[in-house]
């Protein structure tokens, strides 16, 4: 929580921490990924895919959203935190309809629609697309 309030209020902080953590989390990533053998097909989540340029890597992108008061109740919860540190992280994100135009697939994730479904699709057209190749 120190690190993110300084971070978070410091563009020059969150640009020096991604610069150093960055580089790590792709090496790691890089690494696990060369163990994997006989999969269809692998899911990185990430936060910040464009804004970390991570989703150059990538050949397909699944955006999952959900309205801004939901996720911040969600975050609240999850990390015990209040709303304006919150905001301040979303607001350091690209906007929800950015990220789903930049996007092959799109889950919804608002309570109202049912998980599953959203995912079996995608899973098959992934099965379907990785056929093709």
């Amino acid at each position: 929580v120190y690190l993110a309030n300084i971070i978070f209020n410091d563009r020059k902080a969150l640009d020096y921490v991604n610069s150093i953590i960055h580089p790590l989390v792709k090496e790691h990533f890089e690494q696990w990924l060369n163990k994997q053998i006989d999969v269809q097909y692998i899911i990185k989540e990430a936060a910040i895919l464009f804004e970390s340029g991570a989703y150059k890597e990538t050949d397909k992108i699944i955006a999952v959203t959900a309205p801004l008061e939901l996720r911040i109740k969600r975050v609240m919860l999850r990390d015990k935190t209040d709303k304006e540190i919150i905001l301040s992280k979303i607001e350091k994100q690209l906007p929800d309809e950015e990220i789903i135009k930049r996007s092959d697939f799109h889950i919804i994730n608002d309570e109202q629609r049912a998980l599953l479904p959203q995912i079996l699709k995608i899973h098959e057209q992934l099965l379907q697309l990785k056929s093709h190749n």
